[in-house]
């Protein structure tokens, strides 16, 4: 895990709890989401990766040797739900898409206190078997993570009953509420959606791009007009973005249902200064 700020923390999780709430509004579960699955571009842009559906929903409580050949013989970190351990007998029920997405939640809730947790993992196999008999309180090592709010969206992940976790949707909602900063919504997660584009892969459409946004970057995170700068760009750099279709790149990228309303008006140009930028408004999901 990379010495992380905070602020980056919240954004690695914010985007995390999007890609899962993606997956989930899509129809599908991952089925094995740990931290080696979720993969971290130099951009702090975040991807998870190896979906899983092969894997058996459920291994035997009593024999772990299934369990280490779907996740490896290292058992000092676990991330699957204990509601996939089971007797013997039942190995092989099925289970719903619903209760494998709650698998997902509870796997979710896990590398999530992994990020904040830096050091420590919240399970391990023992501990998992254990907290499934109610023996073992994962609460404690919880404790040591300051800020309230996250303690309890993963204490929430981690319910032991499937049936009181949260949809993704839910615990995305509550975090664009009660947790993330609002500029994460406003502008950011859809900012960096566009400049992370191939349609945007040049240096110079990326240095148009902010250029074009500079006011919008600014405000979203001083909450007031940038200071009078010397505003020059060269006019053909900034044809070369005029035409990007900026809102199909969302349509087709951001999780259909996250809360955004963006409009873009395209640009012109007064002495190579833009007017009409992208704008980002918030919506909150009822």
């Amino acid at each position: 895990m990379p010495l992380l700020a905070y602020i980056d923390k919240l954004w690695l999780s914010f985007q995390l709890i999007c890609a899962v709430f993606q997956i989930h509004s899509e129809g599908h579960y991952h089925g094995d989401i740990n931290t080696n699955n979720v993969l971290l571009t130099s951009w702090n842009w975040l991807f998870i990766s190896d979906f899983a559906p092969y894997k058996s929903i459920h291994f035997s409580s009593e024999d772990i040797g299934e369990y280490q050949f779907f996740f490896g013989d290292n058992n000092d970190k676990s991330y699957i739900a204990p509601e996939k351990l089971v007797p013997p007998e039942s190995m092989f029920t099925s289970a719903s898409l619903e209760e494998m997405q709650a698998m997902d939640i509870f796997s979710l809730g896990c590398v999530l206190a992994k990020i904040f947790l830096t050091e420590n993992e919240l399970f391990n196999l023992a501990n998992l078997q254990s907290y499934k008999k109610g023996f073992y309180d994962p609460k404690k090592v919880l404790s040591t993570i300051e800020v309230p709010e996250i303690r309890e969206l993963i204490i929430s992940m981690i319910e032991l009953n499937p049936t009181k976790r949260k949809t993704a949707r839910e615990y995305l909602n509550l975090m664009i509420k009660k947790i993330i900063p609002k500029s994460f919504i406003q502008f950011l997660y859809y900012f960096m959606v566009i400049i992370l584009n191939p349609v945007v892969s040049s240096s110079d459409k990326k240095v148009a791009l902010v250029f074009t946004h500079l006011e919008t970057i600014w405000h979203s995170y001083f909450q007031k007009t940038p200071p009078l700068i010397v505003q020059t760009i060269n006019s053909v750099v900034f044809e070369s973005i005029r035409d990007i279709p900026f809102n199909e790149i969302l349509n087709m990228i951001v999780p259909k249902g996250l809360p955004y309303c963006v409009s873009y008006n395209g640009s012109s140009q007064t002495s190579h200064v833009p007017v009409s930028p992208l704008k980002f408004f918030i919506l909150i999901m009822n």
